[in-house]
């Protein structure tokens, strides 16, 4: 009973509805599980939690896709509570930046910012698509992928014809250049690119329309959404040169 009460008065803080956590961060805990929602969009991947300092180390990717470097990171829920020597950290992740006098040398990532950017610039896309959404229902953040895939596709050119079927959304000029295939926990792009492959991380998997190929890609997260939209734009601009 006694723990009940205690539960009870807990404070929380303000709604925020994001990736299924439905309160902002009030303590140090609620930042490092806020964070474990952004990782992917930040592109910084977590190569272990520990009890020692420094709470955690991460691998930033975002500089360079191929080749990520090993980061320090310590989480507080405001950066002011940082109290180790400057050199000892890379990264401080916090909910709120109160640090006046951080150091250059340190980076501090805000994620009350972050989840601002990321909730703001949701895009918008027509009923139909809106509609073919809600019929997958997709993780939110997949559902956040898909949603600027689409935008960003759209406004390539008034060339561009769109058809929707049951999984897929189909874009073409002359012929088809990329397809959208929304699933609940990831997007694949079917893409039909020249021969030669220029990404590692496309699969390659049989011929079509003459010197084409058919190609598959699949994107988990916003960072790997820009990659996505340079091969499709690409493929869209091949199309105009056959």
């Amino acid at each position: 009973m006694k723990g009940e009460i205690e539960l009870e008065k807990q404070k929380v803080g303000r709604v925020i509805n994001f990736r299924g956590l439905t309160y902002a961060p009030v303590n140090e805990q609620g930042v490092v599980f806020l964070f474990s929602k952004v990782n992917d969009d930040l592109g910084i991947k977590i190569e272990s939690i520990q009890e020692p300092f420094p709470d955690a180390i991460g691998i930033d990717y975002r500089h360079n896709r191929e080749f990520g470097e090993r980061k320090k990171i310590e989480f507080k829920f405001r950066s002011s509570g940082y109290d180790r020597a400057p050199e000892d950290c890379d990264i401080i992740v916090c909910w709120e930046h109160d640090w006046r006098d951080c150091p250059e040398t340190i980076e501090v990532i805000e994620l009350k910012s972050e989840l601002e950017k990321l909730t703001s610039t949701q895009p918008t896309v027509s009923w139909e698509v809106e509609k073919f959404i809600q019929s997958i229902s997709p993780r939110r953040d997949i559902e956040e992928v898909f949603r600027k895939l689409v935008q960003e596709i759209e406004r390539m050119s008034s060339r561009i014809t769109r058809k929707i079927k049951k999984t897929t959304l189909v874009y073409k000029t002359a012929r088809p250049f990329v397809s959208l295939e929304l699933r609940k926990n990831f997007v694949r792009l079917h893409l039909t690119l020249p021969r030669t492959p220029r990404e590692r991380n496309v699969a390659y998997l049989r011929k079509v329309y003459g010197n084409k190929w058919h190609g598959h890609l699949i994107v988990r997260n916003l960072m790997e959404t820009e990659t996505a939209l340079e091969i499709c734009k690409r493929a869209y601009n091949d199309t105009l040169s056959t």
